[in-house]
C-alpha cells in the first residue's frame, strides 16, 4: 500500500467524460465520483478510476490520478457476461486496490460482489437513483435471474451506501441490510456574484431528456399552460433520438420556451443564477445533483412528485406540488413573488452549506473506507 491510506478503485464506466466539455453523457453519478475522488486524493489517498473501454482501452493521468480505460461495455448475452468477468478480474487484479467504490449500474455491481467473493476485496455500493433498489422498478429493467442475483448482492456486498433516509429504508426493508447514509457534495459560488431575484428572468429544467424518469414534456405541458411566462429546458440526449426529436418539436411551437439541448456544466451554473425556480418533473430520482446547484444559487425547487426526503417541504426551500394543475398554481406564484422567492432561495442555499459540504461529506467517506482497512 505504499505511504499511502489506502487504495481506493472508483468502478466508473463514463468517469472520463466528466472532465471533457465535448462529451454530453456524464451524469450527476459520475460527477460525484469524480468530486470523491480528487478529495481522497488530496487527503493522501492512493485514487484510480477504472471507465470504459470505449475509451481506447488505454491509462489516462488527469489531476494526478490513473483512469484505466479497461472495463467491457457490452453485456448483451450471458456469454457476454462471463467474458467480461474474466476482463474485469484481469484487470482489477493488475490496479489491485483495497477497496473498490461502485455507483448505481446494478448489474455491475453484480459482476463485482461475484468477483469479490472470490478475491476476497472489499466493496462499497453507493446507490445512485431510487431505482436501483426498488424492486418493481428494477424488474421492469431486468430479467427475474438478474434481480434475484442483484438482491444477493446488495445483501453480501460489504458496505451500501444511501443518498436518502427513503433508500435506507428501502434497503433495511427489502433487503435486510443497513445502509448508511452519504449525502452528496455540493460546493456553492461566492454569495456575492448570486443574482437578486428581482432581477431574474425565467423558469428553468435542467436534466436528461428521457421519457421514463425525467419527463420533460410535463414541463412543455406546464410552459403550454403560462404562455405569459419565460422557460428554459437543458438537458442532452439520450439513446431515444425520437423522444428527443419530439421534444424539440414540441418546443419549437411554444413561443414562450427555449430548448437550449446540451450545455456544459462549467456554464450550466450561469443559468441556474438568472433562474426564478428550478421545475423538477420526475416520478422518482436519486438525489438529484440540479437540486443542490440550484440551491447553491438561491433558487427555489418546485417539484411535481419527487419529495427529495421531504426537504422541499421541511426547510421551506421551495415546494411539491403533486399535479400538473397544482404546479400550474405554484410556478405563478412564486414567480410573481420575488420576496418569496428570496426567502425560499436564501434558506435552500443555508440548507446546502450545512448539510452538503465537500468537507463534512468527504469525513464521513474516508471513515467508511478506513474501517475497512483497518487505519
Amino acid at each position: 500500500m505504499s505511504n499511502c491510506l489506502a487504495h481506493v478503485c472508483f468502478i466508473s464506466p463514463e468517469s472520463l467524460r466528466f472532465s471533457d466539455p465535448d462529451e454530453e453523457m456524464a451524469g450527476g453519478a459520475e460527477r460525484q465520483e469524480v468530486l470523491i475522488g480528487e478529495a481522497l486524493k488530496n487527503r493522501g489517498f492512493e485514487v484510480t478510476f477504472l471507465c470504459s473501454e470505449a475509451y481506447g482501452n488505454s491509462i489516462t493521468k488527469r489531476n494526478g490520478i490513473e483512469y484505466w480505460a479497461k472495463l467491457p461495455t457490452h453485456y448483451n448475452s450471458y456469454l457476454d457476461a462471463v467474458s467480461n468477468l474474466q476482463k474485469i478480474s484481469t484487470v482489477l487484479k493488475e490496479i489491485d486496490a483495497d477497496i473498490y467504490y461502485l455507483r448505481g449500474k446494478p448489474m455491475l455491481c453484480l459482476s463485482l460482489w461475484f468477483l469479490s467473493e472470490i478475491k476476497d476485496k472489499d466493496i462499497i455500493f453507493s446507490i445512485s437513483n431510487d431505482n436501483n433498489v426498488i424492486p418493481k422498478l428494477l424488474k421492469k429493467n431486468y430479467n427475474l435471474i438478474q434481480y434475484w442475483l442483484y438482491r444477493i448482492a446488495i445483501q453480501r456486498v460489504d458496505t451500501v451506501l444511501a443518498q436518502t433516509v427513503k433508500q435506507q429504508k428501502i434497503v433495511m426493508e427489502e433487503y435486510n441490510k443497513e445502509a448508511i447514509l452519504v449525502k452528496n457534495i455540493h460546493n456553492s459560488p461566492d454569495i456575492s456574484s448570486v443574482t437578486e431575484h428581482e432581477e431574474r428572468e425565467y423558469i428553468l429544467w435542467v436534466g436528461r431528456v428521457e421519457r421514463s424518469q425525467k419527463k420533460p414534456h410535463r414541463f412543455l405541458n406546464l410552459a403550454s399552460k403560462l404562455p405569459e411566462k419565460e422557460f428554459i429546458l437543458i438537458g442532452p440526449k439520450t439513446e431515444n433520438d425520437q423522444y428527443y426529436s419530439e421534444i424539440m418539436e414540441w418546443s419549437s411551437q411554444l413561443e414562450n420556451v427555449s430548448f437550449l439541448g446540451y450545455v456544459p456544466p462549467q456554464e450550466i451554473m450561469e443559468y441556474y443564477n438568472q433562474a426564478q425556480m428550478l421545475v423538477n418533473t420526475s416520478d422518482f430520482e436519486g438525489f438529484p445533483n440540479t437540486f443542490l446547484e440550484a440551491w447553491g444559487y438561491c433558487c427555489p425547487v418546485i417539484s411535481l412528485h419527487y419529495e427529495a426526503d421531504g426537504i422541499i417541504e421541511q426547510e421551506a426551500v421551495g415546494k411539491v406540488s403533486g399535479s400538473i394543475s397544482a404546479m400550474v398554481n405554484d410556478v405563478r406564484e412564486i414567480s410573481e413573488r420575488p420576496k418569496l422567492r428570496n426567502k425560499l432561495g436564501r434558506r435552500a442555499r443555508e440548507y446546502v452549506e450545512e448539510h452538503h459540504s465537500q468537507e463534512r461529506i468527504i469525513n464521513d467517506i474516508e471513515r467508511i473506507i478506513l474501517n475497512h482497512t483497518g487505519n
